[in-house]
């Protein structure tokens, strides 16, 4: 059984919440309970520009994290995760 847990309401997946300032940082947290997990991303992209694949690093048993930069200038963002598993 595999178990992805995501909640942007909830400051431990995802901080600060709301809207990003211009060069503001976020930390984007995911949960994720599963055997064989190879890989977990994060992928983001700026409305009209290409999506960034960015490899999420493990903080402890079944959570994985990545602090963003938002440096590209003000507008929308998307993301969302890929977790690859064996």
């Amino acid at each position: 059984m595999s178990l992805i847990r995501f909640n942007h309401w909830q400051s431990y997946h995802k901080h600060p919440f709301g809207a990003v300032k211009e060069n503001g940082l976020v930390r984007l947290s995911i949960e994720v309970i599963a055997e064989d997990i190879l890989q977990v991303y994060l992928v983001m992209h700026k409305d009209h520009q290409p999506e960034q694949r960015i490899f999420m690093e493990k903080q402890k048993e079944g959570f994985y994290s990545y602090e963003y930069f938002f440096n590209q200038g003000k507008g929308l963002y998307f993301y969302h995760f890929e977790v690859h598993t064996r």
